[in-house]
């Protein structure tokens, strides 16, 4: 048996192309938020050409699930000019369109999100992270209120399970049964043992 080698062909690879391209244009980019469903592409393209030149529209749907074809809700637009992209920042910001009002701004900007103050905690470093801190603060104190009451009610619960029989949950007529029951088991147990 005599098998026959041929050396692999060489691929020819493309060179990547290079970032600071993407720079030059990320810098005429906008973002288009809060589009309704119903905004298709095109209804997008035409709301676009009457605010300036643009040269890339990523139109973003979705590609599975029940919604498949629909608008995510956002797309990314590249204009010629960061002039025209700024002028649509202006005009599409705020403007409405079908059932919702557009939020438009710059793509490679970040949305400033509210945040509450973080309650102040009382951790020392030298002490373990993992010790809770100690010292009582009001809802501490409400949850310790609450997880010794609910001991309190364990503990009364326990306590009459251990001294009556368990006939909770029952219909009265068969609660006066179960009793009779038991008082008749222990008078024959009392006659049994004599």
């Amino acid at each position: 048996m005599t098998t026959e080698f041929t050396p692999a062909k060489k691929e020819i690879v493309s060179e990547p192309v290079p970032l600071e391209s993407e720079k030059t244009s990320d810098e005429n980019r906008i973002w288009i938020g809060n589009m309704d469903t119903g905004l298709n592409e095109y209804n997008l393209l035409q709301v676009l050409k009457s605010v300036g030149k643009f040269k890339d529209l990523d139109y973003i749907y979705h590609k599975a699930g029940p919604m498949v074809g629909l608008s995510r809700g956002f797309s990314f637009v590249t204009f010629e000019t960061k002039k025209d992209a700024e002028k649509a920042i202006k005009i599409l910001n705020g403007k409405q369109v079908l059932s919702k009002k557009l939020i438009a701004r710059w793509a490679h900007e970040q949305p400033i999100i509210p945040t509450k103050p973080s309650p102040a905690t009382n951790i020392s470093l030298n002490t373990d992270l993992a010790v809770p801190s100690m010292q009582p603060t009001s809802s501490n104190l409400y949850r310790l209120s609450m997880i010794e009451s609910i001991e309190k009610k364990l503990s009364t619960m326990q306590n009459t399970e251990s001294t009556s029989q368990p006939t909770l949950g029952l219909h009265p007529e068969l609660q006066r049964e179960s009793r009779k029951r038991s008082s008749v088991s222990s008078t024959s147990r009392r006659k049994s043992r004599r």
